[in-house]
């Protein structure tokens, strides 16, 4: 017997900050922007409604042109015209950040996003990888692991 699904899919963004389980689902969403002749995909949400921290913002660039499909995104990646970013945000809206870096690209680990999904109105996936505070340089940071999502394009 075949039941269709009822309802929305369920939009999320989690993942392991050090070790400890966060989700930011509120306003988790996804933009896909080509006006600027090549596209842009950005993914962001928040874990709170009353404040705008912790949130996180994940990025895809493909300077190059062409679409972002399906596959694994690197900030390794600047000699094929993509980048990779993340911004963190914790509770006391202080910034980690990761992200492609055309004077390191042997970043070890290396921040992942990783599209295992993308339609016109849906982009599902996972990412992973090192932030660091002071605009990416540090010394402080933080571990991101086992970060899914799966959030409506808009």
């Amino acid at each position: 017997i075949f039941v269709p699904l009822i309802g929305t899919q369920t939009d999320f963004i989690t993942c392991k900050i050090d070790g400890v389980f966060t989700t930011f689902n509120v306003n988790a969403t996804a933009g896909l922007d080509n006006s600027t002749g090549f596209p842009i995909l950005g993914i962001d949400g928040s874990s709170t409604t009353t404040s705008i921290d912790p949130s996180i913002s994940l990025g895809i660039v493909k300077l190059m042109g062409g679409s972002i499909l399906a596959g694994t995104y690197t900030v390794n990646q600047v000699a094929t015209g993509i980048t990779v970013s993340c911004d963190y945000n914790d509770a006391a809206s202080v910034n980690f950040f990761a992200g492609s870096d055309p004077l390191n690209q042997s970043q070890s680990p290396a921040f992942t996003i990783t599209i295992t999904s993308i339609t016109a109105t849906r982009v599902v996936g996972t990412f992973s990888g090192p932030v660091k505070d002071n605009g990416g340089a540090g010394p402080g940071g933080k571990n991101i692991t086992e970060g899914v999502f799966n959030v409506p394009i808009q």
